[in-house]
C-alpha cells in the first residue's frame, strides 16, 4: 500500500516535470532499498578506471578507492537528500553531521578502501574482504558493462584512435546477499548472522551494484583525506601510465602501472558490419518562412 502510494505521487510528479521538459530524456533506476551500511550510515564507493582501447577492449583499473558517507542516518522514512545522496556536491552543503551519527565515522565523511577492511577485520575477523569479495566483483560488472557498451556500435570512432586514452570515474554500491541470512538477520546493521560457535558473527557475503560512470570525474585534492592520498596518486599513476614504454605491447592480465591493473583484455576488436543495402537518400522542398 505504502509503496502504491509512493509510486502514485512519483507519477504525478514526473508528469508535470515531463510536460515542462517534452524533449527531455529520462533514465530510470531500481533504488537499493536495503544497501550495506556502516555504523547504520549509507555509503557507495568511487572507483577510477582508464580505457586504453576500445578495440580491442583494454582497461586499467585503480587498485585502490574511496567510499563517501552520508551524513545522516539511513532511513526510508525520510527522503532527505543528506540521507541518501552520498555524493561530495550533495554532502558539502550541510555543515554538521547528526548527532546520533557514529563518532568512527570520519568528519570529512570519506574512507579508503582499507579502512573498509580494517572494519571487517575487527567486527567479523576477516582479512582482506576488498580482495576476495568487492574487487572482482567490481572487475566482473565493469567487463560486461564495457562489452555491452562496445557492442552497441557507440564506440565505433574508437576503433579509429590510435595513443587515447580516458579515465573515468565509476560509482558502486554494496549490499547484503540475502542467501545466507535469516528472517531475524535483515534487520541487522549489515545483516549479520551471529556464530554459535564464536563471539564474532559470520560475515556476509557481499553483493556489487553498478550505480553510474563518470567521464570527468572530480580530482579536488581538498574535499577530504582519502581524496588528497588518492586523487593526487591516481593523477600521477594516469601520467606515468600514458607515457610508459610498455603500454602499448603489454596486454597480459594482471599487468601493473603503479597502482593501476590491466584488468579488462580482449585480443579481439570489434567488429561492425558494412551497411550492404540499397543507399539512402533523403529529398525535400525548402519551405521558407513566410514573411509578416
Amino acid at each position: 500500500m505504502i509503496l502504491d502510494l509512493e509510486l502514485r505521487s512519483l507519477y504525478a510528479h514526473t508528469t508535470v516535470v515531463m510536460l515542462l521538459q517534452k524533449d527531455s530524456r529520462w533514465i530510470i533506476q531500481k533504488y537499493i532499498e536495503r544497501p550495506l551500511l556502516i555504523h547504520h550510515t549509507k555509503f557507495d564507493i568511487r572507483q577510477w578506471i582508464l580505457i586504453d582501447s576500445w578495440s580491442p577492449l583494454k582497461t586499467w583499473v585503480y587498485k585502490d578507492s574511496y567510499l563517501r558517507f552520508s551524513s545522516r542516518k539511513y532511513s526510508l522514512d525520510n527522503f532527505n537528500s543528506a540521507i541518501h545522496l552520498t555524493n561530495y556536491a550533495i554532502q558539502k552543503n550541510y555543515d554538521s553531521k547528526a548527532v546520533d551519527i557514529s563518532k568512527e565515522l570520519p568528519d570529512d565523511n570519506m574512507w579508503v578502501n582499507q579502512q573498509f577492511n580494517k572494519r571487517f577485520l575487527n567486527k567479523y575477523g576477516i582479512e582482506n574482504i576488498w580482495e576476495d569479495q568487492v574487487w572482482p566483483q567490481m572487475v566482473e560488472v565493469l567487463h560486461k558493462l564495457l562489452l555491452c557498451t562496445q557492442q552497441s556500435g557507440c564506440t565505433e570512432a574508437g576503433t579509429k584512435l590510435r595513443g587515447f586514452f580516458e579515465l573515468y570515474g565509476v560509482d558502486f554500491m554494496l549490499s547484503i546477499d540475502d542467501s545466507n541470512l535469516t528472517e531475524n538477520d535483515n534487520d541487522d546493521e549489515e545483516g549479520e548472522i551471529e556464530n554459535e560457535n564464536a563471539n564474532q558473527p559470520i560475515c556476509p557475503l557481499i553483493k556489487v551494484w553498478i550505480i553510474e560512470v563518470n567521464s570527468c570525474p572530480s580530482m579536488a585534492l581538498g574535499s577530504s583525506k582519502a581524496t588528497h592520498e588518492l586523487c593526487r596518486s591516481v593523477m600521477e599513476d594516469t601520467i606515468d601510465l600514458a607515457l610508459h614504454e610498455n603500454r602499448f605491447w603489454n596486454n597480459s592480465p594482471g599487468a601493473q602501472v603503479g597502482k593501476f591493473v590491466l584488468a579488462i583484455c580482449n585480443n579481439v576488436s570489434q567488429i561492425i558490419p558494412k551497411y550492404t543495402g540499397k543507399d539512402l537518400v533523403i529529398e525535400g522542398t525548402e519551405i521558407k518562412k513566410p514573411r509578416d
